[in-house]
Protein backbone atom coordinates (compact mmCIF):
# COMPACT_ATOMS: atom_id res chain seq x y z
CA UNK A 1 0.00 0.00 0.00
CA UNK A 2 1.51 3.35 -1.02
CA UNK A 3 1.99 6.17 1.45
CA UNK A 4 -0.74 8.11 -0.37
CA UNK A 5 -3.16 5.23 0.10
CA UNK A 6 -2.13 4.90 3.75
CA UNK A 7 -2.67 8.61 4.34
CA UNK A 8 -6.04 8.47 2.61
CA UNK A 9 -7.03 5.44 4.70
CA UNK A 10 -6.02 7.22 7.92
CA UNK A 11 -7.93 10.31 6.81
CA UNK A 12 -11.04 8.18 6.19
CA UNK A 13 -10.62 6.51 9.58
CA UNK A 14 -10.38 9.92 11.26
CA UNK A 15 -13.50 11.04 9.40
CA UNK A 16 -15.34 7.91 10.55
CA UNK A 17 -14.20 8.58 14.11
CA UNK A 18 -15.49 12.14 13.82
CA UNK A 19 -18.86 10.86 12.64
CA UNK A 20 -19.03 8.44 15.59
CA UNK A 21 -18.12 11.21 18.04
CA UNK A 22 -20.77 13.49 16.59
CA UNK A 23 -23.36 10.72 16.84
CA UNK A 24 -22.33 9.89 20.40
CA UNK A 25 -22.36 13.53 21.45
CA UNK A 26 -25.74 14.14 19.87
CA UNK A 27 -27.15 11.42 22.14
CA UNK A 28 -25.62 12.94 25.30
CA UNK A 29 -26.53 16.10 27.14
CA UNK A 30 -24.62 19.09 25.81
CA UNK A 31 -21.38 19.74 27.60
CA UNK A 32 -19.69 22.70 25.90
CA UNK A 33 -16.28 21.97 27.40
CA UNK A 34 -16.28 18.37 26.18
CA UNK A 35 -17.50 19.46 22.76
CA UNK A 36 -14.73 22.05 22.46
CA UNK A 37 -12.09 19.49 23.47
CA UNK A 38 -13.39 16.92 20.99
CA UNK A 39 -13.56 19.50 18.22
CA UNK A 40 -10.06 20.73 18.98
CA UNK A 41 -8.69 17.18 18.89
CA UNK A 42 -10.44 16.51 15.58
CA UNK A 43 -9.15 19.74 14.05
CA UNK A 44 -5.62 18.85 15.15
CA UNK A 45 -5.96 15.33 13.72
CA UNK A 46 -7.30 16.68 10.45
CA UNK A 47 -4.42 19.17 10.15
CA UNK A 48 -1.86 16.45 10.82
CA UNK A 49 -3.45 14.07 8.33
CA UNK A 50 -3.69 16.81 5.70
CA UNK A 51 0.02 17.52 6.17
CA UNK A 52 0.87 13.84 5.85
CA UNK A 53 -1.25 13.56 2.73
CA UNK A 54 0.46 16.61 1.20
CA UNK A 55 3.87 15.09 1.99
CA UNK A 56 2.84 11.74 0.48
CA UNK A 57 1.60 13.46 -2.67
CA UNK A 58 4.87 15.41 -2.93
CA UNK A 59 6.86 12.16 -2.61
CA UNK A 60 4.66 10.55 -5.24
CA UNK A 61 5.28 13.45 -7.64
CA UNK A 62 9.03 13.32 -7.00
CA UNK A 63 9.09 9.58 -7.62
CA UNK A 64 7.07 10.04 -10.79
CA UNK A 65 9.70 12.50 -12.04
CA UNK A 66 12.52 10.09 -11.22
CA UNK A 67 10.79 7.17 -12.93
CA UNK A 68 10.06 9.29 -16.01
CA UNK A 69 13.73 10.28 -16.21
CA UNK A 70 14.88 6.68 -15.70
CA UNK A 71 12.47 5.48 -18.37
CA UNK A 72 13.76 8.08 -20.81
CA UNK A 73 17.39 7.14 -20.15
CA UNK A 74 16.57 3.45 -20.47
CA UNK A 75 14.83 4.11 -23.79
CA UNK A 76 17.88 6.00 -25.05
CA UNK A 77 20.20 3.20 -23.95
CA UNK A 78 18.05 0.60 -25.71
CA UNK A 79 18.11 2.68 -28.91
CA UNK A 80 21.90 3.02 -28.75
CA UNK A 81 22.35 -0.72 -28.18
CA UNK A 82 20.08 -1.52 -31.13
CA UNK A 83 22.02 0.91 -33.31
CA UNK A 84 25.34 -0.67 -32.34
CA UNK A 85 23.98 -4.17 -32.96
CA UNK A 86 22.63 -3.16 -36.39
CA UNK A 87 25.93 -1.59 -37.32
CA UNK A 88 27.80 -4.69 -36.13
CA UNK A 89 25.49 -6.99 -38.12
CA UNK A 90 26.07 -4.92 -41.28
CA UNK A 91 29.85 -5.03 -40.89
CA UNK A 92 29.87 -8.76 -40.04
CA UNK A 93 27.50 -9.75 -42.80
Amino acid sequence: MSSTEQSLQRFNEALSELEMVIERLSEQPNNASVLRQELSAMVDDRAELAGQLDAALARENALRGVTDEASSKLGSAISEIRSVLKHRDKTDG
